[in-house]
């Protein structure tokens, strides 16, 4: 099977008369429908050549060119090229762009970054509510949903975010605006005939089970509660708020935020990589799993970890996968290891081996959630290492929270005992230092 590339590499194609094409996004006409510039190359790797030149030629502001004053319009799209797009899938590039292209940029486009106010924000989301909606509008009304306003909502937020982690602008005005409520849908209760007319339908067409499935075992957000289809791990919502720390975010050697790096503390990692903040749908997404109410939210975050690794040339090459470890009792209690169910989806997204027998725990250790970062790194000694030799090793140790590092840090020294060349760690969240510590 052909690699696949990244999302934003554009479409290349062989032709029928041997040539190799690519076509690139340039913008959308009136109409919402695409327009495309095009190369064309001998072969495969030419093509590809000319395509990233083009791309590089129309990939809209260098960061260099980034002021305060510029327009909002222009930074959302340098946000959304450059932080935003290589870290969704490619079915919810378009729900984000048509939300930008539809509704962010014609009200909000004009105005400079940093004059954008509360007050701005607050008047577009009004007029979203009230006459927002551009197709359709003789059956839904004028108004966009309130849905579909806290998603508008979410985009702006999330751009602004990376506005101040940049520098650009102070604070975010996208922060403390009243948004339209979230409402439980009303509970719609079948007739007996009309129950019995959709179990004959399901069942002919091949869905009934997976209805009973859903009936008795109905899928939720783990952050939220929001209610989803079974092929859905976390809401959109949700998705965009975990997704909103891009990869340089974080530190590449210590994995914790730039802003509170650990790397002079003598790490036994080498390098790092980290998903998003422990706080708010993080927050509750990891709680989820330490009190096995859903293991959607360690599924996901695995996967995306995966797509970063893969996307890494520092962390290519790694030879295997391992949880930070969890004792008998403590899983027994849990369910669960929330490490583990992050390591399993990591491994099956980078197709790096899964073991388990590395590390062990034997139980004596206190509760990380109640000490303090000094107790913390004093309250490693009931790891181990496993008797398999890690000589020449690469390995990803995974792990759901990374706090004060103290975890991490005694588990790759375990490995590094055992033979192991390198350690990286990997975690679904990281703490900010400067605010209250989770569990770890």
């Amino acid at each position: 099977m052909a690699k696949k590339r990244k999302a934003g590499d554009g479409l290349i194609r062989q032709r029928a008369d041997g040539r190799w094409e690519g076509r690139y996004v340039v913008g959308y006409d009136d109409h919402g429908y695409p327009k495309t510039k095009a190369v064309f190359g001998k072969s495969k790797r030419e093509c590809t050549e000319k395509l990233a030149a083009l791309k590089a030629q129309l990939g809209g502001i260098p960061s260099d060119k980034l002021r305060p004053e510029m327009r909002f319009a222009d930074w959302l799209d340098y946000w959304y090229e450059t932080h935003c797009k290589p870290n969704i899938c490619t079915s919810t590039q378009s729900g984000y762009e048509d939300r930008i292209r539809l509704h962010i940029k014609p009200e909000l486009g004009e105005i400079p970054l940093n004059r954008l106010t509360q007050n701005d924000l607050q008047q577009f989301y009004a007029r979203l509510k009230k006459s927002g909606r551009k197709t359709r509008t003789e059956y839904y009304g004028e108004g966009l949903s309130d849905r579909m306003v806290r998603m508008c909502h979410a985009k702006c937020r999330a751009a602004l975010d990376q506005a101040v982690r940049e520098n650009l602008i102070r604070s975010n005005p996208a922060v403390g605006c009243k948004l339209p409520p979230k409402k439980a849908r009303e509970m719609q209760v079948l007739a007996r005939d009309e129950l019995q007319r959709f179990l004959i339908q399901a069942q002919a067409e091949g869905y009934y089970e997976l209805f009973l499935l859903d009936l008795l075992y109905p899928n939720a957000c783990p952050c939220c509660g929001k209610s989803l289809p079974w092929q859905a791990y976390l809401c959109e919502t949700c998705q965009t708020e975990l997704l909103a720390y891009p990869a340089d975010a974080f530190c590449s050697q210590c994995g914790k935020p730039v802003h509170d790096c650990i790397c002079g503390e003598g790490l036994a990692y080498d390098r790092a990589v980290a998903l998003t903040v422990y706080e708010g749908a993080a927050r509750k997404g990891v709680l989820s799993m330490k009190s096995a109410v859903s293991l959607q939210f360690g599924r996901f975050c695995g996967a995306e970890l995966g797509k970063r690794i893969l996307a890494n040339d520092a962390l290519s090459g790694y030879d295997m996968v391992a949880p930070v470890p969890m004792s008998r009792r403590k899983q027994l209690k849990r369910c669960c290891n929330p490490a583990a169910v992050l390591a399993k989806e990591v491994a099956a997204i980078t197709r790096i081996p899964y073991r388990k027998d590395l590390l062990h725990d034997n139980g004596t250790g206190r509760q990380q959630h109640t000490l303090s970062a000094a107790q913390r790194r004093e309250n490693t000694g009931q790891f181990s290492a496993g008797t398999v030799s890690l000589k020449g090793c690469r390995i990803l140790l995974c792990d759901d929270v990374l706090t004060t590092g103290s975890t991490m840090n005694r588990c790759a020294a375990l490995l590094k005992a055992q033979g192991a060349a390198e350690v990286a760690a990997v975690a679904a969240t990281t703490t900010q230092l400067k605010k209250t510590e989770p569990d770890d």
